[in-house]
């Protein structure tokens, strides 16, 4: 959530029921745990973070040192059986700015309610990779500015987001 986009009104729509999801879920785990600790990974290691590029945002819930996020979907059992890859990175720059070894995806259906879980485990040398990436898209993004017309400075995977996000200058 580099704060590089803004997204449509169909597209924040769509987000609505999972925002109101994650608000409920909050307001009931408050009680055992910590909701939405602010988290800021950084990576000391001129190697791999040369720009000093750092990652901030908010974990959804920590508890005995188990970091967890919260995801909603339309359709759990086609989304969920496998955790998506960029759930998994952003949950490890979570534990990575929390000092956790243990993480774990939630996925929760809209619709149904129904859950699906998946333990995450600290990996170092993915984090690292993550950092290496960052700093390659904090590049393009400086050159980017420069020249906005030439349009965004990556390709669009074709998921939803990539269908409706817009860079901002």
């Amino acid at each position: 959530k580099a704060g590089l986009r803004e997204f449509d009104d169909y597209a924040r729509g769509s987000m609505l029921a999972g925002t109101i999801l994650h608000g409920w879920i909050g307001e009931h785990l408050k009680t055992i745990g910590q909701i939405e600790p602010e988290v800021e990974a950084r990576l000391n290691n001129p190697e791999a973070n040369p720009h000093g590029v750092f990652f901030k945002g908010n974990a959804d819930f920590v508890r005995d040192g188990v970091v967890y996020d919260f995801k909603t979907t339309s359709n759990i059992a086609f989304n969920t059986n496998v955790a998506d890859q960029f759930h998994i990175d952003q949950l490890l720059l979570y534990m990575k700015g929390l000092e956790a070894k243990e993480g774990v995806l939630v996925y929760i259906d809209k619709r149904t309610l129904r859950v699906k879980q998946h333990p995450v485990e600290y990996d170092d040398r993915r984090v690292f990779s993550l950092f290496l990436k960052a700093n390659e898209v904090f590049l393009a993004y400086q050159k980017w500015k420069k020249n906005p017309a030439s349009g965004i400075p990556f390709e669009k995977c074709g998921c939803f987001k990539c269908k409706s996000e817009i860079l901002k200058g």
